[in-house]
């Protein structure tokens, strides 16, 4: 090798780079390649090193190769040695100053072996991943097989433990079978009871194979102690297993009792109503029942003078024990007090082990740590009043409040009680100025009166137990007391509906407005009922307007919604759905339709469960909401606080439906609300139909938002939008493309859509007795029913009298429809009859003619009826869905269920035969609502019923005598209800001045009274006198108005 100018490069004398160290270094002879002794040691143990590595790697990787060279060649060892050693010097000769010092020719030679170096490395790399891809796809196939193997084993396994299965069943059966065998063979068996009657169906594998399971028991006392115990096959056969169903799993004898096992609480039932049927079983056992099983816990140092009271409170204070107390037993009483232990049984062990883990079962009181941080509390927010119910109270003679802040004063009269009491705290400053008086009515009820600029203002802390007897009367007493023009009253968190109701009729929200008797109608007052009806309809229930344009695209993807495939097997109801439905529905519910009212349903709710759990499920599974579910009768009734309510926009409508489709509605919101829940379909802005959301929720979030704004020196705006008629205005479309657009599942969008559609509301028109026009002739019809008898009565009148009734006994056999006919018939041919003299003619009817609906088959009399109507024209009016109530209506119903007074069929009616009967009738119905009103207490007093109401007009009455009669007067019993005077007391010190106690009792009027006492002793009346004995005779009336009058009590002036 040569350099550029053709000197060779290893003359001697030439300088060159040493191989190790890089050194320059002067070259002494040709082989000299490094610059000492020592650099070229280390360069041979360095070269020893990378060949030892090569080789190694080469006998790893490429052992074919190497074994295809001869050991008899030793030249093509050298070779590989050279070639090795050659790239161990290519690979080490890398620094820049060696490769410039090299020539073209070493240069050229060298890329070309590094270029023979890189092929064989690439040929020896695409071997070894094809040797890797030949091993790889052997040991999947290996794999395959042998998971193949596996599987074909398998499913052998599961054939053979099938085949055992069955074979151990087939085991079963036969050792049943000689069992029995043996027990019926045996002297000492079931021959010798009145139980034992050969089995003609055999022995069933309920009675060998059955399982331990828990389900309901029921229990029988026996009445013959001496006779021998039942088994389990006499159970079978008393109950007739095979066709009853009823399957026993367990029967045993204790205490003289059998117990017997079944599935559920409706086979107890079922097996209960059955063998108390039984002479065979009733000779020997009393009455069976379902065995009630409860478990105990134990509340120590309770109030125990009343246990039932007890009872409640506990429920009230503890949401976990409602409806779970089964009974409550008094276990030991503290001597000398009211305190005791008791034993509370409840009915789920899952509650006593809730209530045992967090020790509420006891009614606790507050600690003095708790009193103790009321206090600091009170100090750091500069609370002026509080009131107080159920205060931490030192025991002593006197019950004291403990842990007053300073600088406060107590208000109470609490008792030995307290722990039910109340009390209030004001601050001194506020003492000394208002000159506090007290009014504390009991332990319970404590009030202060101060005296301010405006009047006087009362503070009143009222304790109101749910326990109360009867609590409705006992608060309104108490509220009564303690109202004033100014009160502020503070009461305990009751949860009981009792108490909403109290306050409401204390605030005077308990009335309903009714629609009144002319009603505005396209703007004009009408008194037509039949108008009114058709008005709240079309302004209640308005026809859906037509869809535009804009509409399109939503109503056509609602549409697909509803029509699409279902994506997977609607899930079936589920245990825990329905009892959460049947939970959540209001036992106060009015019923629908149907007439089956909510706390009917809920007490036959376990017999009709499983029937009710099949409708659901095919409900479900079909995606269907029945029909006559999704009919409503409509009641309308006035908002408050409106200033007209001759207009229907004052009023708003009440739709009441079945009770059953709650269920099924209550379990499609649930599964919706799940669905929200995990996709969080609903904004987090909106509080309405939330959970733990309301009114006052959006108003803490609105002043939230304002008062950010404030903080953060931003202008706040709001808008508030109110949208008529929404709930009944919200289009139909509109839903289902919303709940499509969230990926609702399919079954419940069809659901819902046939929730949406077909739905009907009934509204009942209270018709009068008679029509308002001149010249009208009205009919009122009605069908009567029963097992054995059958009648219809349709009753004719005009504008001033009742002129015909009609009435006729039907066949037992006939059915509604064809009575329903028959009647409408009669009443055509009478509209006929007296066409001349009548303009107009109306027919009223409750129930809906099924011959009027587009799509119904007629028989041949509604096929005449209907061609008859058509026949009369405009001038007859055919009006359905009539309150049953009203007054003609109630008569025809009367008349059609008895006899009727009238034995000819159109012979002309005496006018004092119809009024005796319309007098009798009207008179009944006006005294059983008057007897059962609540209100006009004072009126009662005098007339306990509406015939005693006759007296009126045998007596004189006066303004001050009606006065009397109502109790609107100036006693101050009345006059404090309406905040007119600070107190009811009376002047002689009375705590209420009532009607009795002025007539009978005030001594200020004592003197006055003498001549009142000897008129009534004379005709030997009593002392004190009820007061319906006055208005019974002239007498005895004329001494009371004498005596009001003398006492100048009632006297304008």
């Amino acid at each position: 090798m040569g350099d550029d100018n053709g000197a060779p490069s290893d003359a001697r004398g030439s300088d060159r780079h040493c191989l190790h160290c890089n050194k320059i270094f002067q070259i002494v002879h040709s082989g000299h390649r490094c610059c000492s002794q020592e650099c070229t040691k280390a360069r041979q143990l360095l070269n020893r090193q990378s060949a030892n590595t090569s080789s190694a790697s080469a006998s790893g990787g490429n052992k074919r190769k190497k074994d295809s060279h001869s050991p008899d060649k030793p030249d093509a060892i050298d070779m590989k040695k050279s070639k090795a050693d050659s790239a161990t010097t290519f690979i080490a000769e890398l620094p820049l100053a060696t490769i410039n010092s090299l020539s073209k020719t070493e240069l050229v030679s060298r890329l070309s072996f590094a270029l023979n170096l890189l092929e064989n490395q690439i040929v020896d790399i695409c071997e070894l991943e094809l040797m890797v891809t030949r091993l790889g796809d052997d040991h999947v196939s290996d794999l395959e097989s042998q998971v193949s193997c596996l599987k074909t084993d398998l499913e052998s396994k599961v054939e053979e433990i099938s085949v055992l299965k069955n074979e151990a069943v087939q085991m079963k059966v036969a050792f049943a079978d000689g069992l029995l065998s043996l027990q019926r063979a045996s002297p000492t068996g079931l021959a010798g009871s009145s139980f034992s009657g050969t089995s003609s169906h055999g022995p069933s594998y309920a009675s060998v194979a059955r399982g331990n399971s828990s389900g309901s028991v029921l229990v029988a006392k026996c009445a013959d102690a001496s006779a021998p115990p039942l088994n389990v096959q006499a159970v079978e056969e008393l109950l007739d297993t095979p066709n009853s169903g009823l399957i026993p799993s367990h029967v045993r004898f204790k205490n003289n009792k059998m117990f017997v096992t079944l599935d559920n609480e409706v086979a107890v039932a079922k097996a209960a109503a059955l063998l108390n049927n039984k002479p065979d079983f009733s000779s020997r056992f009393e009455p069976a029942s379902k065995l009630n099983v409860s478990f105990p816990v134990v509340a120590l140092f309770v109030n125990i003078s009343d246990v039932n009271a007890l009872k409640v409170e506990l429920e009230h204070r503890n949401s976990a024990l409602r409806g779970q107390i089964h009974s409550v037993k008094v276990i030991y009483t503290k001597p000398q007090t009211t305190e005791g232990h008791v034993k509370i049984f409840l009915k789920s062990r899952a509650v006593r082990d809730l209530i045992l883990d967090q020790r509420r079962a006891s009614i606790s009181e507050p600690t003095t740590s708790c009193t103790s941080s009321l206090s600091q509390i009170i100090l750091d927010l500069d609370i002026d009043v509080v009131l107080i119910q159920e205060p931490y109270v030192l025991p002593s003679l006197s019950p004291v409040v403990a842990n007053i802040p300073p600088g406060f004063t107590a208000f109470h009269q609490l008792s030995d009680d307290y722990s039910y009491g109340a009390a209030i705290l004001i601050r001194d400053s506020i003492v000394t100025a208002g000159k506090p008086v007290c009014m504390h009515i009991s332990n319970s009820a404590a009030c202060v009166e101060l005296t301010t600029n405006k009047g006087p203002l009362r503070l009143s802390s009222v304790y109101l137990r749910p326990s109360i007897v009867d609590f409705s009367a006992t608060t309104l007493t108490i509220l009564e007391a303690l109202s004033a023009p100014f009160s502020i009253i503070a009461r305990t968190n009751a949860t009981n509906g009792d108490m909403f109701r109290v306050l409401s009729e204390f605030a005077g929200k308990t009335k309903s407005i009714s629609l009144p008797s002319e009603v505005s109608i396209d703007g004009a007052l009408s008194a037509d009922p039949i108008l009114i009806a058709e008005g709240c309809a079309r302004h209640f229930f308005p026809v859906e307007p037509p869809s535009q344009s804009t509409h399109s695209a939503v109503e056509s993807e609602a549409f697909a919604a509803v029509l699409s495939q279902l994506d997977d097997e609607p899930p079936p109801v589920s245990d825990w759905e329905f009892e959460t439905a049947a939970r959540s529905l209001n036992t106060k519910s009015a019923p629908g339709i149907d007439g089956i009212a909510a706390d009917l349903l809920l007490f036959s709710l376990p017999l009709i469960k499983p029937y009710l759990f099949v409708i659901l499920n095919a409900c479900i599974s079909m995606c269907f909401f029945p029909d006559s579910w999704k009919v409503a009768i409509v009641s309308v009734i006035g908002k408050p606080n409106k200033c007209d309510y001759t207009s229907l926009n004052s009023f708003r409508p009440i739709s009441l439906v079945s009770n059953l489709a709650k269920f099924l509605e209550k379990i499609v919101l649930g599964r919706l609300l799940w669905l929200d829940s995990v996709n969080n379909w609903i904004s987090t802005s909106q509080h309405g139909f939330r959970a733990n959301h309301s009114t006052e929720t959006a108003a803490h979030t609105l002043v939230s938002f304002i008062e950010d704004a404030f903080s953060e020196n931003k202008v706040c705006a709001t808008a508030f939008l109110d949208i008529k008629s929404a709930f009944d205005s919200a289009w139909h479309p509109a839903i289902i493309h919303a709940l499509a657009k969230r990926a609702c599942p399919s079954y419940l969008i069809k659901i819902i859509s046939s929730f949406l559609s077909n739905r009907q509301a009934l509204s009942y028109a209270s018709v009068d007795l008679f029509p308002c026009a001149l010249n009208t002739l009205r009919c009122y019809i009605r069908v009567f029913l029963n097992s054995g008898a059958a009648g219809l009565c349709v009753v004719f009148t005009n504008s001033a009298a009742v002129i015909r009734i009609l009435n006729l006994s039907l066949p037992p056999s006939i059915s509604f429809r064809s009575g329903l006919s028959v009647a409408l018939a009669e009443a055509i041919e009478t509209i006929k009859e007296l066409r001349p003299k009548y303009t107009s003619s109306e027919i009223i009817l409750v129930e809906r003619l099924v011959m009027l609906s587009p799509a119904a088959t007629l028989s041949l009399m509604e096929v005449s009826n209907l061609d008859l109507l058509a026949k009369l024209g405009n001038s007859c009016h055919v009006f359905t869905a009539a309150n049953p109530n009203s007054p003609g209506l109630a008569l025809a119903s009367f008349w059609a269920k008895y006899p009727s007074p009238f034995t000819t069929r159109y012979a002309p009616v005496s006018p004092k035969a119809i009024q005796k009967e319309l007098s009798k009738y009207v008179w009944n119905m006006w005294n059983k609502e008057w007897v059962s009103l609540s209100t006009n207490l004072s009126v009662k007093a005098f007339f306990p019923d509406v015939y005693s109401a006759n007296r009126l007009l045998k007596v004189k009455t006066s303004a001050i005598s009606t006065q009397l009669l109502t109790g609107h007067c100036p006693l101050n019993a009345h006059q404090h209800r309406f905040g007119f005077t600070s107190s009811a007391s009376c002047r002689c010190g009375a705590t209420i001045e009532s009607i009795t106690h002025f007539l009978f009792y005030c001594p200020n009027y004592s003197s006055l009274r003498e001549e009142l006492y000897e008129k009534l002793l004379a005709v030997n009346l009593p002392w004190p006198p009820p007061l319906h004995i006055f208005p019974k005779s002239n007498l005895s009336w004329n001494a009371l108005v004498k005596y009001v009058l003398s006492t100048k009590r009632f006297s304008l002036k």
